[in-house]
Order: structure tokens, then C-alpha cells, then sequence
């Protein structure tokens, strides 16, 4: 079976986490991902899921630079009342 391929076709995905929410109810914790030999993370846009707790530039800027390609978890198919992603 052959890897799939990043949109520019330079670089393997052969492995990749999915972290919404950190373990047994506390928030996300982005060092265990960053330490890991992941090639693409999908994480949450927050470490406690509210706008509070969105990850910074920097923290974002680092699990990058770990080599992983990021992507952000975005629900699209539910929406909370007074949800702060309809007022964007």
C-alpha cells in the first residue's frame, strides 16, 4: 500500500494523531503530540474547547516546527446556541 501524500506531494503521511480534548477530562495537552513520531496532528482549536482557551500562534508555531503538518478540527455539523463561531 503506498502512503498517502501532503497536497504539494513532498511529504509522506504514513502516520498521523487525532486529539480533540486532553485525557480523562483535562485540557489538551500539545507536548505529548509534538513529542510523538506522527507525521500529521488534528487537534482542536483550544486546549479546553472555548474560545478561553484557544492555543496561541506560538504553541501552534512549535508542533509545527516538530515536523507535523497541522490541521484544525472544525465540527461543521453542530452548533451550540450563543456559539462564538457564528458571530465571525
Amino acid at each position: 500500500m503506498q502512503p498517502a501524500y501532503f497536497y504539494n506531494g513532498s511529504k509522506p503521511i504514513q502516520s498521523w494523531v487525532y486529539q480533540l480534548q486532553g485525557a480523562m477530562g483535562r485540557d489538551l495537552n500539545l507536548s505529548p503530540i509534538i513529542r510523538s513520531t506522527a507525521d500529521l496532528a488534528v487537534i482542536d482549536y483550544s486546549r479546553s474547547g472555548s474560545e478561553k482557551g484557544e492555543f496561541t500562534r506560538a504553541e501552534i508555531r512549535s508542533l509545527r516546527k516538530s515536523g507535523k503538518v497541522t490541521l484544525g478540527y472544525m465540527p461543521i455539523g453542530q452548533r451550540m446556541r450563543g456559539d462564538f463561531m457564528t458571530k465571525v
